[in-house]
């Protein structure tokens, strides 16, 4: 009970709440949908969401290195801080792949665009596997 208390006191104070201006929540995605995904809230919009090899995979290489990537566009003045978080699953939901992008955008002038790329190894035949992924998208 105390820890409730506490909770809801720290939460009320100016300043220190950790209020989201934007959390699209989980959306499951096809992986041939996710180049025409397009995500708007907390005067964001993200799209051209990628997930691809980062280079032409060697005959059998088993690793190889993909990049996660997606484009964002400040649409109010202000300065924004984005995250995006991917998970790919098999469709008996075993996870393939995690990633996350972090937009800082801080020129205060709306219409202001940002891209971000992350970088990591993977398993080609797990990529070939996944089935679906989930993002997220925080506008904090």
């Amino acid at each position: 009970m105390r820890k409730i208390v506490l909770a809801a006191l720290v939460a009320s104070m100016p300043g220190l709440a950790l209020a989201q201006q934007y959390d699209s929540g989980w959306q499951r995605i096809a992986p041939a949908d996710l180049v025409n995904l397009e995500l708007t809230g907390g005067g964001v919009r993200l799209n051209n969401f990628i997930v691809a090899p980062a280079n032409a995979p060697r005959e059998g290489e088993a690793l190889v290195n993909y990049s996660f990537s997606a484009s964002a566009v400040k649409q109010v003045e202000g300065r924004r801080n984005v995250r995006v978080e991917l998970v790919g699953i098999t469709a008996d939901r075993t996870p393939t792949v995690t990633s996350a992008l972090v937009f800082n955008i801080s020129s205060p002038q709306a219409n202001r665009p940002a891209t971000d790329q992350h970088r990591f190894v993977a398993l080609q035949n797990d990529i070939e596997a996944t089935e679906a992924y989930f993002i997220r998208v925080m506008v904090p």
